[in-house]
């Protein structure tokens, strides 16, 4: 196994044990078979990531290989019901089927809206362009690194979704957040790796997967202060930011110190976000995280024996796995034993 990867994981079991999560572990024989059934061999760190902790431990809901090989018999077989929003795989299915022409679309759905009806003719052409056949995980994911990086170097107002249908080929979908949006890996392409993020609202809509918003993010009107995964994350950081969000909103923090820590140190405004940490250490002393970034506020001054004292300090105070593992990661890094 991967040295890196083979730590992440350690430190991820240890972490998920400390807040309560049930490990369940996907066997070798069952991994195989879900390569086969799919036809491709599965990114090393998600395949490793199932191997030694599976799919109770999630984020939101991971999905289980039997729940994903499901997903796929779902796709091909087309066997659920039309839904009201034409935009969904399923009615773009059941339209095709239905549908040699636009007279044919009009019988069918009843409706005589002619723009209407070439709109939607113009959909189902361009679907049927582009996938003559069942999405298949083996054939190439339809989005690039590029794209991905265009995306995130938009503002924030301009980002939107990018359009796509859904399923498609060269990935499968593994998790869901339990209420509208789900998360899908790419396996083939460019792209290979990544998680990308599907509106479930609209399953046309896609972007590279983001950081959890968690409680803090709504605090402050809807921009988490933590900073931002890279444009295309691997299964492993996409998966490692939820455990940082989680510590974060389990974090005693009745004034709100933690948050406006964070903005400021996302924003380097170091000296700024050091005055919030001394404050939220004065309100709980014990807290370990306080500790553990306002020793990286410190660095970002370059104040290094500064900021290993308070990297010991949070070793001191018994933290959580996580923090203990990153404070340690930071004395390495200054050469302090």
């Amino acid at each position: 196994m991967d040295d890196r990867v083979a730590r992440q994981i350690g430190e991820l079991i240890l972490s998920l044990e400390h807040m309560g999560y049930v490990i369940d572990q996907v066997s070798e024989a069952d991994l195989i078979r879900l390569e086969g059934a799919l036809g491709v061999q599965l990114p090393y760190d998600y395949r490793e990531f199932l191997l030694r902790i599976g799919y109770n431990a999630g984020p939101y809901t991971m999905w289980s290989p039997d729940r994903i090989l499901a997903e796929l018999g779902r796709a091909k077989e087309d066997q659920e019901s039309l839904p009201e929003d034409s935009g969904s795989l399923h009615n773009l299915r059941m339209l095709l089927e239905e549908s040699e022409s636009i007279e044919d679309l009009r019988d069918y759905l009843g409706a005589d809206d002619v723009e209407e009806l070439q709109e939607l003719w113009k959909v189902l052409s361009e679907y049927k362009r582009q996938y003559p056949g069942p999405p298949l995980p083996s054939r190439p994911f339809h989005f690039t690194r590029a794209q991905a990086e265009d995306y995130n170097h938009r503002g924030v107002r301009k980002r939107g979704w990018l359009t796509g249908f859904y399923p498609a080929n060269g990935s499968i979908a593994i998790a869901d957040d339990g209420e509208v949006n789900f998360y899908v890996l790419a396996v083939t392409g460019d792209a290979a790796g990544s998680v990308w993020e599907v509106c479930g609202d609209n399953l046309t809509a896609w972007k590279p997967a983001q950081r959890p918003q968690g409680i803090s993010g709504i605090r402050i009107g809807g921009r988490n202060p933590l900073p931002a995964l890279s444009a295309t994350p691997t299964f492993l950081e996409w998966y490692c930011s939820w455990i940082e969000q989680r510590l974060v909103d389990l974090c005693a923090d009745p004034k709100g110190y933690l948050n406006l820590g964070l903005e400021y140190l996302h924003m380097e405004e170091y000296s700024e976000s050091i005055k919030y940490w001394g404050k939220m250490i004065q309100t709980t002393p014990g807290n370990t995280l306080a500790y553990y970034y306002r020793g990286l506020a410190l660095q970002g001054l370059h104040q290094m024996a500064e900021a290993a004292a308070d990297f010991k300090r949070c070793l001191s105070r018994n933290p959580d796995p996580w923090t203990r593992t990153r404070a340690k990661e930071q004395l390495d890094r200054l050469g302090v034993v």
